[in-house]
């Protein structure tokens, strides 16, 4: 069932990062870092599982969350990137209960069109009607049982590319609609700080915790006491996977081109080994094997 923190930590008005994870390791990972909360993005997803978000069903999407929090003994709330839905109003509320079940806390879902296309990831965006998203958002609302699982209402409406948007105006009118259909959290993508979208959205959208994903001004990704100027609560990192990718690929492109792993201090070595067995909990391994087969 979903976990208490995240509604607590929300309404105390605490500011947090959430990092995309996808198995038991980098959860636990998160945790050892003293994350307080974590997350499983649909495009981090869609990548461990070997496919483009878009394709990824309901069952991989609740196969991955549910391994992740198995990994920290469920612990940690998790927020899902629940993308559309999976489909109308009735495969919403199966989608909610199958997460919730999973013991997930928290889950967006956007105004995106189902099925979703691939050339989204060029920018491309098409979005659905208002009623049509605002029924996804009431039927969620429905469908969850405890007061600890958290919907937060996406809208892509003010990113340049949408087919049926493009304006930030248009992102404001889509969350009043989702408050009105009882969202908890309010997260619009889009957002350029350039153009001063963080106090205009602040603005705008009164009332309710409001979520991003990583922004950057005059050259600098803003800190938690910036977020925390400007309203907005949770700063979602969906990008990790594709950070981690690229480190495995230069590991491989050594032992391929060199025979090696890539050169790295003996102390680091040590160091990497030793949080290895701390997250596999070989210590207490260990213990057991002290007192049982070696004994």
């Amino acid at each position: 069932m979903a976990r208490p923190e995240l509604r607590q930590m929300i309404e105390k008005g605490e500011v947090f990062f959430a990092p995309a994870v996808w198995d038991a390791i980098t959860a636990r990972l998160a945790r050892h870092l003293g994350f307080k909360v974590i997350y499983a993005p649909g495009s981090g997803t869609g990548i461990v599982v070997g496919e483009s978000e878009p394709m990824i069903d309901l069952t991989q999407k609740a196969m991955v969350a549910e391994r992740a929090l198995e990994g920290v003994a469920d612990e940690l709330p998790m927020i899902v990137d629940l993308e559309c839905g999976y489909g109308n109003a009735i495969h919403v509320q199966l989608a909610i209960r199958t997460l919730e079940d999973a013991g997930v806390t928290a889950v967006h879902i956007e105004d995106q069109l189902y099925p979703q296309r691939a050339h989204y990831f060029r920018g491309v965006e098409h979005i659905v009607p208002i009623e049509e998203y605002q029924q996804r958002i009431e039927y969620a609302v429905k469908a969850k049982r405890s007061k600890d699982f958290l919907i937060i209402a996406r809208n892509d409406a003010a990113q340049e590319k949408a087919v049926e948007g493009g304006t930030r105006e248009e992102a404001v009118v889509r969350a009043h609609a989702a408050m009105e259909a009882g969202a908890d959290l309010i997260f619009v993508i889009g957002i350029q700080a350039d153009r001063g979208d963080l106090e205009y959205y602040r603005k705008e959208i009164k009332d309710i915790p409001l979520v991003t994903v990583p922004i950057v001004r005059d050259g600098k990704p803003l800190s938690l006491e910036q977020y925390r100027e400007f309203g907005y609560q949770i700063v979602l990192y969906p990008q990790v996977v594709q950070s981690a990718i690229m480190a495995i690929h230069d590991t491989y492109k050594s032992v391929k081109e060199t025979g090696y792993l890539p050169e790295i201090a003996q102390g680091k070595a040590d160091q990497m080994k030793s949080l290895t067995n701390k997250l596999l909990d070989f210590e207490g391994k260990w213990a057991v094997e002290a007192v049982t087969t070696e004994a």
